[in-house]
């Protein structure tokens, strides 16, 4: 390929604070990228690391990278949603800084995007939940009910979806502000709106970088019951309950239910006042058996969830010494 800036995709990394795995993470993309001229856009979030100068430092090895930078913070949502538009291809790969594009994969997406059929969406498949997968080859979705009903809650992995420019004439992305699942929100509805089809890609599109870390077990209950509750509500009509049910159980499967709830309660995450307080998204989100189990989980000692590991290795250790 010669020089000229793709005008067919983006790669679009929001980040904040970032340095150590935007640095990881843009050593990995350049041999790639450059294969295809493809444009880097990266917003950074106020950052008061080394951001800013590790950028400075790549575009000077491959001139395709663009940066902007906000005066303050102004959320994961908003800077999100401001990656996406800095670009101007026909489709904007949204990439988490710790999120690694698989070069094979990659290539997929080209194909889809320089082929003859105009999509509002890929999907990819990625690593989610402990190495779980979503188990459907590849395919076009043109029912968004089939679509939700076989990927689920996939799609609250910002790194599995390229968006199409054309999703941003059809959807106020405002309306998604301070959800921290834009990406999802602006995705399921953005495309019921444009009437076009998902491509979906079953490869693996990206894979954790070795400087990952788990970020959110501080926020896991807001994250993954309340915020989560907050973007199903906010689905389009024509999302059925059937397929907003599997949507949840999918979530749920993801993070390993039960271990999950008492996660929550290690983290500090679930008592019995925000139990109480929360009683509609719960109801809502979780099965019978899991809202006891949460309700239970109050009860417990914080640090049960180590006993149990403790108690699971003394086990283990017992039976390899028999």
């Amino acid at each position: 390929m010669g020089t000229e800036l793709n005008k067919s995709l983006s790669i679009c990394i929001p980040t904040y604070n970032g340095e150590i795995k935007l640095r990881e993470n843009l050593m990995h993309l350049l041999p790639i990228v450059s294969k295809h001229n493809l444009p880097i856009c990266i917003s950074d979030n106020a950052s008061t690391d080394g951001t800013e100068q590790t950028v400075k430092e790549f575009q000077e090895r491959y001139p395709y990278i663009f940066y902007d930078k906000n005066q303050s913070n102004e959320g994961y949502d908003r800077n999100c949603y401001k990656v996406l538009r800095m670009s101007k291809t026909q489709y904007a790969w949204l990439v988490g800084n710790d999120d690694l594009i698989v070069e094979a994969t990659l290539n997929d997406v080209l194909i889809a995007v320089y082929g003859d059929q105009e999509y509002i969406l890929i999907n990819v498949n990625t690593n989610v939940g402990e190495g779980k997968r979503v188990p459907v080859g590849d395919t076009v979705f043109y029912d968004y009910n089939e679509w939700m009903l076989k990927i689920g809650s996939h799609l609250t992995h910002m790194s599995g979806i390229i968006f199409n420019g054309k999703i941003f004439e059809h959807e106020d992305a405002a309306r998604y502000y301070d959800t921290d699942f834009l990406h999802l929100c602006l995705a399921y509805n953005g495309a019921v709106k444009s009437g076009l089809s998902v491509k979906w890609i079953s490869a693996t599109g990206t894979i954790l970088a070795q400087t990952a870390k788990n970020e959110t077990s501080k926020r896991a209950f807001y994250l993954f019951v309340l915020q989560i509750y907050k973007c199903i509500k906010l689905f389009n009509k024509i999302y059925s309950k059937r397929a907003k049910k599997h949507f949840i159980e999918t979530h749920f499967a993801y993070l390993n239910g039960l271990y999950f709830i008492l996660f929550m309660r290690e983290c500090g995450q679930v008592n019995l006042f925000k139990y109480l307080g929360h009683l509609k998204a719960i109801h809502y989100m979780l099965s019978f058996k899991m809202r006891w189990a949460l309700f239970i989980s109050c009860f417990l000692p914080k640090r049960f969830l180590h006993f149990l590991r403790i108690t699971r290795r003394k086990i283990i250790n017992r039976g390899e010494k028999v």
